[in-house]
């Protein structure tokens, strides 16, 4: 983000001629990435109008005062000056001269703001000034887009931690595996004996005799 040191007419000034315009720039900038510096952010109002400062030795006296505009143009960017023709013609801000100086020799660019003649026709002034236009419209508000917002990304899940698998019992299959079927050992048939070979009967021929055999009875003879 770039930052801008928002230099103009304090002392005499109310309020509202101190503060508003540049509680305006700073709006109109921030949506480009622009940061704006007030050196009124630690500064009080006393009475209704600004003086050259206060007894508060961290904020009101002339050495702290210039110190700390000072710190701010040197930390800065970009230094804006701005000075309306009718505020100096009540009372002309030295201290925004000196500053847009300072700014100057530390080689930061500079942008004077003003329809003052006295200031346009000063040489030593515009020789300070990097830029010069007439008014807050044209010096802040551009053709360039207002850079997007990014949006943060959403936390990721934080990953998850890999158990190890416990080992499985004995006798028990392991996890997420179904137990292998058991196979029976096969029952051996015996092998079947041959079928035993019957002698062939010689054949009988007609009128043999028939051998008799102890103890039975021949046959009776064949009749053809």
């Amino acid at each position: 983000m770039s930052t801008v040191y928002l230099a103009g007419p304090i002392a005499g000034c109310n309020r509202g001629e101190a503060n508003n315009w540049r509680h305006d720039v700073m709006a109109k900038l921030r949506p480009y990435g622009i940061f704006g510096v007030s050196p009124l952010r630690c500064e009080p109002l006393i009475g209704e109008r600004y003086g050259m400062g206060c007894d508060d030795p961290r904020f009101g006296t002339a050495r702290a005062i210039a110190s700390k505009n000072f710190f701010d143009v040197q930390s800065c960017d970009f230094t804006l000056c701005y000075m309306p023709q009718e505020i100096n013609e009540r009372r002309l801000s030295l201290g925004t001269i000196i500053e847009l100086a300072w700014a100057h020799s530390l080689r930061k660019p500079t942008l004077l703001v003003t329809q003052d003649p006295l200031l346009l026709e000063h040489a030593v002034v515009q020789a300070n000034a990097s830029w010069i236009l007439g008014t807050l419209d044209e010096a802040v508000e551009g053709e360039a887009e207002p850079e997007e917002e990014e949006q943060p990304e959403p936390p990721k899940p934080a990953p998850k931690k890999a158990v190890a698998p416990k080992p499985p019992l004995p006798g028990r299959p392991a996890p997420g595996k179904s137990p292998a079927p058991s196979k029976a050992p096969a029952a051996k048939m015996p092998a079947k004996a041959p079928p035993a070979k019957v002698p062939a009967k010689a054949p009988v021929k007609a009128g043999t005799p028939v051998k008799s055999v102890p103890g039975k009875k021949a046959p009776p003879p064949v009749k053809r």
